[in-house]
């Protein structure tokens, strides 16, 4: 019975993992156009090194908490984490005051 499904699954995780990748290459690309629109021009290549380091130690230790969490919760505070994150970004944009252009 467990074998009708495997196939299926196998496909369905394929497609997430894909899915995933393409929406962390986008975050990249995103964070890199923000600092570019709020960087000085000398400072674009200090930016894009900071943008990269960042975002290869986060790509580095990211899996690696999770996955101590998930081991050490037995996968029930996962959930909860996730959700206390998207509320914390949640109350940040609704805090979030748009600076006021200089002219």
């Amino acid at each position: 019975m467990l074998g009708d499904f495997l196939p299926t699954t196998t496909f369905v995780m394929m497609a997430l993992f894909l899915v995933a990748g393409l929406f962390t290459g986008s975050f990249y690309g995103l964070g890199v156009s923000f600092m570019t629109d709020l960087t000085p021009k000398h400072n674009l290549p200090a930016g894009n090194l900071m943008i990269a380091m960042s975002f290869s130690v986060g790509s580095m230790i990211g899996p690696m908490l999770g996955g101590t969490i998930i081991q050490l919760s037995d996968g029930t505070i996962f959930f909860t984490m996730i959700a206390a994150f998207v509320f914390i970004v949640f109350l940040l944009l609704l805090v979030h005051k748009t600076p006021q252009q200089v002219e």
